[in-house]
């Protein structure tokens, strides 16, 4: 039965994720003319996190009907879902509190204020709704967590900073309006903090993951290390 929600939450999750990245639910005065135009958007981790959600629900169903090849490519898909459900996360409470304080700081309001601009649904779907099937996701895979997640987050965070200065390079400003508000070595100041923030997220969320676990076992953690405890001592 988990298997068939899985497969069905993974199913949904990959329709609204490419359905986010692509141009189909923003007007037409908003949509890329050229596929050099359209791979600009992924200057932006939204639309980065976007992709790796795909692929992350697509390597869960993989996963989960491959057993011969089952060891190696679990790993992998746990890595990737380590990775993916953390970005997620901190996509979208970023972007809501930042909305929330001032919605210049990360879009363009014209873009999203108007008759003629992107409906609150297109801005859900790709800062709210994939997150939700990847807690889905998570919460219901056999996911273990480890100390190696934290070195990916620290690789993959580098890389994006070098993707946005990139970005700087040939515009002239950052990706992001709050960025640019900041000077050096502010901005730096800026950058460690979500740094921290994205180890906090991925921490919370694996504390949870294995609480939930063991509840569903009908053993909290806390049982569990006394229980340990107390066999060392007998």
């Amino acid at each position: 039965m988990k298997d068939v929600i899985l497969c069905l939450n993974g199913l949904f999750g990959i329709i609204v994720s490419v359905y986010a990245n692509m141009d189909i639910g923003k007007p037409k005065r908003l949509r890329s003319l050229t596929f050099l135009g359209y791979m600009e958007r992924f200057f932006h981790l939204t639309h980065i996190s976007l992709g790796l959600a795909t692929l992350t629900f697509a390597a869960g169903f993989f996963a989960r009907t491959h057993g011969t090849q089952k060891t190696r490519f679990t790993s992998l898909y746990s890595h990737l879902l380590a990775l993916t459900i953390t970005a997620e996360c901190f996509v979208c409470l970023l972007f809501w509190a930042l909305w929330m304080i001032d919605a210049k700081n990360v879009v363009m309001v014209e873009n999203y204020v108007g008759e003629d601009c992107i409906s609150l649904f297109f801005n859900l779907c790709m800062h709210g709704i994939p997150c939700i099937f990847l807690l889905v996701e998570f919460f219901l895979s056999d996911f273990t967590s480890s100390t190696v997640h934290y070195l990916i987050l620290f690789v993959f965070f580098i890389l994006y900073l070098v993707v946005m200065w990139v970005f700087r390079k040939r515009t002239g400003i950052w990706p992001y309006e709050i960025v640019n508000k900041y000077k050096f070595p502010y901005n730096m100041v800026f950058f460690l903090y979500c740094f921290l923030m994205i180890c906090v997220i991925y921490a919370i969320l694996s504390y949870v993951h294995k609480s939930f676990n063991y509840r569903e076992l009908g053993r909290a953690p806390e049982v569990e290390e006394w229980m340990e405890g107390k066999r060392k001592v007998d």
